[in-house]
């Protein structure tokens, strides 16, 4: 059977990396997600140690700023370093598939980094500002609507008192 596909356009041919094989481009592009993947492991380190640290130990506004510069650029370190590795060292012999990888990578490792921090919030035990157990929402102060309040170490209750 005969496969005919139209030419691409020459402005879309990158000509010297027509050399590399199909093998050698899928080994170089392999190597480039494995690199960034490692980059987005390191970033999502950063982003949990940034967080842990915030909420133990913080000392106001000095911890808070540092500590968004820091998740911001762990952030923005996949979208910068992406494209200069993969123009660098993807073997890509269409431009237009080029972008598309590089795109898919981009997507792909943000949304595994964003997904990876967010999901450590499940296994970080976060420290509270009530010893333990249950506690009235409602300051005690206020008088409560009819037929509400609180229960002593129950949490909501009907009727009972505060």
């Amino acid at each position: 059977k005969l496969e005919v596909r139209r030419a691409p356009e020459p402005s879309d041919v990158i000509w010297e990396n027509l050399a590399a094989t199909g093998a050698q481009a899928l080994s170089w592009r392999l190597r480039t997600s494995l690199l960034l993947l490692a980059l987005s492991l390191g970033s999502t380190s950063l982003i949990v140690l940034a967080n842990t640290y915030a909420v133990y130990h913080s000392a106001g506004v000095l911890t808070t700023l540092w500590t968004t510069t820091l998740i911001i650029a762990s952030n923005v370190v996949i979208f910068a370093l992406t494209p200069v590795l993969s123009l660098r060292f993807d073997r890509h012999h269409h431009r237009s598939s080029q972008h598309v990888h590089m795109l898919l990578k981009m997507c792909f490792f943000q949304c595994f980094n964003t997904i990876a921090a967010a999901s450590t919030f499940f296994f970080v035990l976060w420290p509270t500002a009530e010893p333990s157990g249950p506690h009235c929402p409602l300051p005690a102060e206020k008088a409560l609507p009819p037929g509400l309040s609180c229960a002593d170490g129950t949490g909501w209750g009907a009727g009972k008192p505060r």
